[in-house]
């Protein structure tokens, strides 16, 4: 078995670095104006990820305030811990 080294593991990270602004500058048939669905896991949820299934949820509810979401759109919350005044999200 053979292993990269740091040279060639950098040339990937910097491949992997290029694709994702592709993907991310890339024209998108999604409708602009279409409802959306979000979804937040205080537990597992992970930032990086898009938040646009369960399996992909964001950590922290921040991330909807810069995702372009709709007065129509919807946000699903799961594992939130309430405090003494109750679950609250602020958007």
């Amino acid at each position: 078995m053979q292993f990269a080294d740091k040279k060639q593991l950098e040339a990937i990270r910097i491949k992997a670095k290029e694709r994702k602004e592709q993907i991310l500058n890339s024209k998108s048939d999604y409708p602009k104006d279409a409802k959306r669905y979000f979804y937040i896991d205080s537990i597992d949820g992970d930032d990086i990820a898009d938040g646009l299934s369960p399996e992909t949820a964001w950590k922290n509810v921040e991330k909807i305030r810069n995702a372009g979401y709709l007065t129509d759109s919807e946000i699903y919350i799961s594992d939130v811990t309430p405090t003494i005044e109750g679950p609250t999200v602020k958007i």
